[in-house]
């Protein structure tokens, strides 16, 4: 088949057969592999809760962060997390996928060469038609998203937080 050559040498660092949901996620991706920027994760024990590792990544994924497929195989994905990557962004997506739910955010993520870069992440659950998850497709894109528009957002959120906390606190006493 063509570019099996090309699945194999993602994965070839996985033990077992991948679970056919996401061999046919795979697949679908490598027609498009030069379009989209995606990940394939898969759980490391079976179980969503615990860390996932790369089971697929795409060419244009690679031109997107600087990571070639061959180091990104069979590895966890905290290496596109830097400093100032918002972790509560980071727990809600991961909180979506444990749930088996879709999910998406923009983050600050790093590339391999260690520049930031705003990027909008989706995730969608990879689940047999018995309803079981086997797997997670992560796609990302670039955002238009400032470092002023992320702080802002940071603020709503604190707000939000503060007024749940406080719902009798009023501004006259700052």
């Amino acid at each position: 088949m063509p570019g099996e050559e090309s699945m194999s040498a993602r994965v070839k660092h996985l033990n077992g057969r991948l679970p056919s949901v996401v061999e046919d996620e795979i697949h679908r991706l490598m027609l498009v592999d030069y379009r989209i920027a995606a990940l394939v994760l898969v759980p490391t024990a079976g179980d969503f809760s615990g860390p996932l590792k790369v089971a697929f990544s795409t060419r244009r994924f690679s031109d997107l962060t600087g990571y070639e497929n061959a180091q990104v195989a069979d590895r966890e994905t905290d290496w596109l997390q830097g400093p100032e990557t918002d972790a509560q962004a980071l727990e809600d997506i991961r909180a979506a996928v444990v749930a088996g739910e879709e999910a998406e955010t923009h983050l600050l993520s790093y590339t391999n060469a260690g520049d930031a870069f705003w990027v909008r992440v989706q995730a969608h659950p990879l689940k047999r038609r018995d309803g079981v998850m086997d797997g997670v497709s992560v796609f990302f894109s670039p955002a238009e998203k400032t470092r002023a528009s992320y702080l802002s957002d940071v603020w709503s959120r604190i707000e939000a937080a503060w007024g749940d906390e406080h719902p009798q606190a009023d501004d006259d006493r700052f």
